[in-house]
């Protein structure tokens, strides 16, 4: 009921920003982000993306779980963007009107036990969407289950773009 009414609040942007997905959801937090994506046709799953193949060394971590996507639709939002990583990021799944802006390749999954393994059932390949937009009336919407993206280390380009965007400059 709280996110009723969202679309005439929000009419210039919105960033939705998530985490990995156990822990969000372990603080309850998960279900209250929903509660606000939902409105959009996103939604944020209680999953660790991970790639084994396609991934960010970080010293002391498993390095599935700093994967790299390459897997990006051409859109003003990626513009000039090749690469970015997630760090510990939850994955997205989405229904119109939203639209994937990135998503895993062919060995990325979503590791729901957060054991770094791809166990049967879980989803895997470019099913795994980890970036999505939306256009809603006269507002934009861009939604990451990740919040390495603001770290100040990795990813300047995407995330330059990504505000660009929501300010209506792309």
């Amino acid at each position: 009921e709280r996110s009723r009414g969202l679309g005439d609040v929000y009419k210039r942007q919105l960033l939705i920003i998530g985490e990995v997905g156990p822990y969000c959801k372990s603080q309850g937090s998960l279900s209250n982000l929903n509660d606000v994506s939902q409105e959009f046709g996103i939604r944020f799953n209680a999953d660790c993306v991970n790639d084994p193949s396609d991934n960010m060394p970080v010293r002391g971590c498993s390095r599935s779980k700093y994967p790299v996507i390459t897997n990006i639709k051409d859109h003003p939002v990626t513009e000039g963007v090749y690469e970015f990583f997630l760090g510990w990021g939850c994955s997205l799944n989405c229904e119109y009107p939203s639209f994937v802006l990135a998503r895993g390749d062919y060995d990325t999954f979503a590791d729901e036990n957060d054991n770094d393994y791809y166990d049967t059932g879980e989803s895997k390949g470019e099913s795994i969407i980890v970036l999505a937009g939306c256009e809603y009336g006269r507002g934009r919407v861009i939604a990451i289950g990740d919040t390495s993206l603001w770290s100040g280390k990795y990813e300047e380009r995407l995330d330059e773009e990504l505000i660009s965007y929501l300010n209506n400059k792309r």
